[in-house]
């Protein structure tokens, strides 16, 4: 298993992910998740299921662009007005 270095928005991506678990503040997750968009860098498996059962997402989320994206979706989805 190779370890790969995270960038500092990948980090604060994760954290924010962490602090929405915990006290379910959404803020830092909408600002973060834009900043990860594009990465290629493989999200930990944990972390991927994590925001795949928080979004809905079917699809397994390889990267923290995919996990972004599945975010991205899931911050519209829930502000739209029904």
């Amino acid at each position: 298993m190779t370890i790969v270095p995270l960038s500092q928005a990948e980090f604060e991506f994760d954290y924010a992910f962490e602090l929405y678990a915990m006290d379910g503040d959404l803020e830092p997750l909408r600002r973060t998740h834009v900043a990860v968009l594009g990465s290629s860098t493989p999200i930990d498996q944990d972390h991927a299921k994590a925001i795949a059962r928080l979004t809905g997402a079917i699809v397994k989320l390889p990267t923290y662009d995919a996990a972004a994206r599945a975010v991205q979706r899931w911050l519209v989805a829930i502000d739209e007005p029904h």
